[in-house]
């Protein structure tokens, strides 16, 4: 009814080789990709976004074929179209396409690609008013995810910033999810060497997860252990040897304690009361 080439059929297409895609069914669902962007290619009306989703299909298909080669041509061509795209990379229809690129970019090794759609992606959320998509938000912690696993920290900061104002303004301050952002931006803060920032991020989620995991549970003395170490290079002896004697004590009453787990907080007690000049207490834990 509508013809092949129309932009609705093209979206089915697009659809159906996806679903192919993901049953395995890869030279079905490549020639399927080809044929719609063959069609846009020939001057199909349509949104731009509908090609990028379709070049970037393709080339995640590419790569699970083995063919690297072919998948970086198209990458290229997702970049060109995601920073260009209508409303910039900051728009919410976008986001989802950068952080599809972004995978990519980071499985095939491409860093130069990386930084350039990260700078893109900032630029565009420089200024612009907090994402509320939730599919926008997913794609923002995705593109902060992969900036940090490929070592662009600072980028991943930024997006994090961006990443916890957004959840904070949807879900509210003490959702888990926001708390999970909240969390991972302390440690970047942490990594740049960033310690009155890191500080507070890791003394908000140890007193969330005491209310909401419990005062005994493995990821609140997690956060216990990361405020201690913060305090500890701030040269806050004394809070820092507390929160040591409390991940000590729960490390000694699991059931399952062996000496190694209680070691390193034996080692760090001892080096925090010899800071504080108690050199008669160090002897006593080194023994």
């Amino acid at each position: 009814r509508l013809g092949k080439d129309h932009h609705s059929t093209l979206a089915c297409a697009n659809n159906l080789a996806y679903l192919l895609q993901k049953q395995g069914e890869f030279p079905e669902a490549e020639t399927l990709y080809r044929r719609a962007l063959a069609a846009y290619e020939t001057g199909v009306e349509g949104d731009q976004r509908h090609v990028i989703t379709i070049v970037l299909n393709l080339a995640d298909l590419l790569v699970a074929q083995g063919k690297r080669g072919d998948a970086e041509e198209f990458c290229q061509r997702a970049l060109q179209g995601v920073v260009a795209a209508r409303g910039g990379v900051s728009d919410d229809a976008v986001l989802p396409s950068a952080a599809q690129l972004a995978r990519l970019l980071h499985t095939l090794g491409r860093r130069h690609e990386l930084e350039v759609l990260f700078q893109s992606i900032l630029r565009g959320l420089k200024g612009a008013e907090a994402i509320a998509d939730p599919p926008a938000i997913a794609a923002l912690e995705n593109l902060a995810g992969c900036a940090w696993a490929g070592g662009a920290t600072e980028c991943a900061r930024q997006l994090y910033e961006q990443l916890v104002r957004a959840r904070t303004r949807r879900m509210g301050p003490e959702h888990p999810d926001t708390m999970a952002s909240t969390a991972s931006l302390g440690q970047i803060y942490f990594a740049l060497g960033r310690l009155n920032e890191a500080e507070p991020l890791f003394r908000t989620m140890l007193e969330w997860r005491q209310v909401v995991q419990g005062p005994r549970h493995p990821q609140t003395m997690a956060s216990a252990s990361d405020l201690a170490h913060v305090q500890v290079l701030r040269q806050q002896y004394g809070e820092a040897e507390a929160l040591t004697r409390r991940i000590l004590q729960w490390r000694e009453a699991r059931v399952w304690s062996h000496e190694s787990d209680t070691f390193p907080a034996l080692t760090n007690l001892a080096y925090l009361v010899k800071a504080q000049g108690r050199l008669a207490e160090a002897e006593d834990f080194c023994r």
